[in-house]
């Protein structure tokens, strides 16, 4: 898939497909309680421990921990 998508956009699977499964999966774990690895499922992602990299360059946290800063902002403001 990945040379047949650089063919058609002409860029790297990394740079448009990867932004759209970070963006989903942000709003999983700002939204939901679901764990990490059932979310990764639900949007596509299969491998667990580079998600963790990728995430983790793009956002400066992990998966987790940008989901409980993101938990605790909301209570701030719902209380």
């Amino acid at each position: 898939m990945d040379c047949l998508y650089i063919l058609m956009i002409g860029g790297a699977v990394e740079g448009g497909l990867g932004l759209t499964l970070t963006e989903q999966a942000k709003q999983h774990l700002r939204t939901t309680d679901i764990k990490l690895k059932d979310m990764l499922a639900q949007v596509g992602y299969v491998d667990q421990a580079n998600f963790n990299r990728k995430f983790k360059r793009a956002e400066g946290l992990t998966p987790l921990e940008y989901r409980t800063m993101h938990r605790q902002t909301e209570s701030i403001f719902i209380d």
